[in-house]
């Protein structure tokens, strides 16, 4: 019994250490980590491409604004709030092209702080799900399409992404 007992304690802790590896990118003063086994690709000074290799769905576009914080100090909170509305709606019209079929969508919702919309179907033939998201970190606004072959894979992208402000 103490052998089986050391066995599993063993392979526990075996499995715990074999948890996602990540890696870290940094770009326009903000800090990314992402598993350090999808590929990057920087595709202009405003957007990254993140993409797991072996399920094409499982990807993740990141688009990062510096802002000007007087600017931002001056910004009321309706306007901010439209203003990440619209990140939001254009990262969906950049990225929504004629290659998605989309059945399920959310209106996008928002406030001073965070606006976010859901919408499934498929993309290049494949079934996935999403979420836009776009939120105000200090003076760095980010808009995230995270897209996923199903729900429980999107929710285990969202864990491992992380943004950072330096």
């Amino acid at each position: 019994m103490k052998k089986l007992i050391f066995a599993l304690s063993a392979a526990l802790l075996l499995l715990s250490a074999c948890g996602e590896k990540t890696a870290t990118y940094t770009f326009h003063g903000a800090q990314i980590t992402y598993p350090a086994n999808w590929e990057l690709n920087n595709k202009d000074d405003v957007f990254l491409y993140i993409q797991d290799p072996k399920v094409l769905s499982n990807s993740v576009d990141v688009e990062v604004y510096e802002m000007d914080e007087q600017s931002l100090a001056a910004t009321s909170s309706e306007d901010l709030a439209d203003f990440l509305k619209s990140m939001v709606y254009s990262c969906y019209e950049d990225t929504v092209t004629d290659d998605y079929e989309i059945t399920f969508e959310t209106d996008i919702q928002g406030t001073d702080s965070q606006a976010m919309m859901s919408l499934s179907g498929t993309a290049y033939g494949d079934p996935f799900v999403a979420t836009i998201s776009a939120w105000i970190d200090e003076s760095i606004a980010f808009c995230t399409f995270v897209s996923a072959k199903d729900d429980k894979e999107r929710a285990k992208i969202m864990s491992i992404f992380k943004y950072e402000v330096l």
